[in-house]
Parts: C-alpha cells; structure tokens; sequence
C-alpha cells in the first residue's frame, strides 16, 4: 500500500471530536454544575434532573473548598453520562445570561 493511500485510510477511520472538544466540552459541563450549586433549592426542583443530581446538587451546598470540589466534578460525571443537558441548558439559560 502507498503512504498516501495509508494516511487516508487513518482519516477515514477517525470519526467524533478530537481530544480536546471532548475536555472542552465536560469543563463546560463541570462549570453547570458549579453554578447549579449556587442556585436555590426551589429553583433546582424545577429543573429536568434526575433524582440522583438533585440530591448531589443539595447535598454540595454546605461543603466545603475540597469537598465541594470533589463533589462538583461527581455532579458533573453525572450530568455528563446521566442526564440529557438540552432542556437542562435551556431551563438554566433563564437564570444564566
């Protein structure tokens, strides 16, 4: 096989975003759940989250510095494998602009 025939055949199998839009994207999903954890209790129940989240989410509040940041990157695992985020940011771009 030529080289050129080769490094197409690379490209060809390379498909979804690269590395880093993978890390882009679950930092901009830890900085949801970051500024979920600053928002009232009323106004997270109406949001679309599963149980689990909510509860994640209340339970961060009190917490402190290293805690609260273990917790947040737990919320956002959650958000990124549990959850469907469009309603979510659609929801969350009310009280985020």
């Amino acid at each position: 096989m030529k080289k050129r025939e080769h490094e197409q055949e690379d490209e060809e199998e390379f498909s979804g975003p690269s590395k880093s839009q993978l890390k882009r994207d679950a930092l901009e999903i830890l900085e949801l759940g970051r500024k979920m954890v600053n928002l009232n209790p009323q106004i997270l129940k109406k949001l679309p989250l599963s149980e689990e989240a909510l509860k994640c989410i209340i339970e961060a509040k009190p917490m402190r510095q290293g805690a609260l940041k273990r917790q947040v990157q737990y919320i956002g695992k959650l958000l990124r494998h549990e959850e469907d985020l469009t309603p979510l940011r659609q929801a969350l771009s009310i009280y985020f602009k």
